[in-house]
């Protein structure tokens, strides 16, 4: 908020038209540049919230297929598992016929 007590005390103190007239237009100036001071702060806040929310999409994105390749990788060294034994067993019954 700006702090317009400055040109509150000029307004107050100005005896002719003029000094009222310019006192009231110096306050209404600070009070409309610290508007429009917020206002950029405001879009640049908003404009980071939507930056930091599609990395999130993102990143919850490439979390979700990391986890699919997870499972997918625990899948397959399952089947490995049952090969490597099934191969096992060839093996060793290959060398008992040996």
């Amino acid at each position: 908020m700006a702090d317009i007590t400055q040109f509150l005390d000029e307004i107050r103190k100005a005896l002719y038209g003029e000094e009222v007239r310019s006192s009231i237009i110096n306050a209404l100036k600070k009070v409309n540049d610290d508007n429009n001071s917020y206002q950029a702060l405001k879009s640049e806040v908003i404009t980071a919230r939507d930056n930091v929310q599609e990395f999130v999409r993102t990143f919850d994105s490439k979390v979700a297929n990391a986890n699919k390749v997870a499972e997918t990788l625990v899948a397959e060294i399952g089947n490995a598992n049952t090969v490597k034994t099934q191969l096992d067993t060839s093996t060793q019954n290959a060398n008992t016929v040996k």
